[in-house]
């Protein structure tokens, strides 16, 4: 899966023009509602934000660039990251640190695990995932990681395309994952068994932002969730999960990036699968967002 044709931000003018607007009118990404943002994307930008939609790919790559006027902005990065998120859906991103901010930092938190932090508190790679597989309140369509700063060495992130690697699946594993349902442990209610829900690693969706296979698959949310429900994965079903995914992260379905400082990738997290790689130092920091749907839950 090749990882190239980065957008631009500054090849799109008008956008910037607007996003400086909103700026100088005090609207930063933390006041910035959908009203502000909805529509603000110009056509040609729009045009290159496909790929997020493309099952053949998945993911886009924005580049914020240079400043006209020199310096680097975080908050004018974010405010152009959120508006380019909000054009796929509404804010939907629990961020248990900072209520009400639409970004929630992903980053090493030394010492710090009574709270969830994302898979990101520490330096283990939390293995291929998508985000938010555990929960019924919302829908998450879009994820975004807009790097602030990149680690030391290492912590590239790892992205496998989970509807090209479906119909390689020996028929088996292929069998497993279309019809096994997993409990899965809530993150922000880590503790609490009530919490706990049971989704299928992979199903047909349909919705105003997708149509087609969608996965909902992370190891530690499905292991948690079955032990916390007294049904711990057995020893075949532990192995047949890392069947798949070894499978997943072949090369030919896989690309790996290395985010720059005001870089952002935006992935559908319907069948991209994420990961990363193992880094050194405590200064790997990305802000990410959720784009999607609140839903009803009875």
């Amino acid at each position: 899966m090749a990882a190239n044709d980065t957008v631009r931000l500054g090849d799109h003018p008008e956008f910037q023009e607007h996003v400086d607007d909103l700026i100088a009118r005090g609207v930063g990404y933390e006041r910035a509602a959908g009203n502000d943002a909805r529509g603000a994307a110009p056509p040609a930008l729009l045009e290159a934000l496909n790929g997020v939609r493309d099952p053949a790919r998945g993911f886009v790559v924005l580049d914020s660039g240079p400043p006209a006027g020199g310096g680097r902005s975080i908050e004018r990065e974010l405010l152009s990251a959120l508006i380019i998120a909000l054009q796929f859906g509404d804010t939907v991103t629990e961020n248990p640190r900072e209520e009400g901010r639409p970004f929630f930092p992903v980053t090493v938190i030394p010492g710090d695990h009574g709270r969830y932090g994302g898979t990101a508190h520490d330096r283990t790679p939390p293995g291929p995932h998508t985000d938010a597989s555990s929960l019924s309140r919302a829908r998450v369509d879009v994820v975004t990681l807009h790097c602030v700063h990149p680690a030391e060495s290492g912590g590239q992130t790892v992205i496998s395309n989970g509807v090209s690697a479906l119909d390689s699946l020996d028929a088996g594993l292929h069998e497993f994952i279309l019809r096994r349902s997993f409990h899965r442990q809530d993150p922000y209610h880590k503790d609490d068994p009530t919490y706990v829900r049971r989704f299928p690693i992979c199903q047909r969706v349909e919705n105003r932002f997708y149509s087609g296979m969608s996965f909902r698959y992370h190891p530690t949310r499905i292991a948690n969730g079955q032990r916390m429900k007294g049904q711990s994965l057995t020893a075949k079903e532990q192995e047949t999960l890392r069947a798949f995914e070894r499978h997943v992260t072949r090369d030919e379905f896989t690309a790996e990036l290395r985010l720059k400082p005001g870089q952002t990738l935006m992935i559908n997290n319907h069948f991209i699968l994420h990961n990363r790689r193992e880094f050194t130092g405590d200064h790997r920091l990305l802000e990410r967002h959720w784009a999607g749907e609140v839903l009803e839950v009875d």
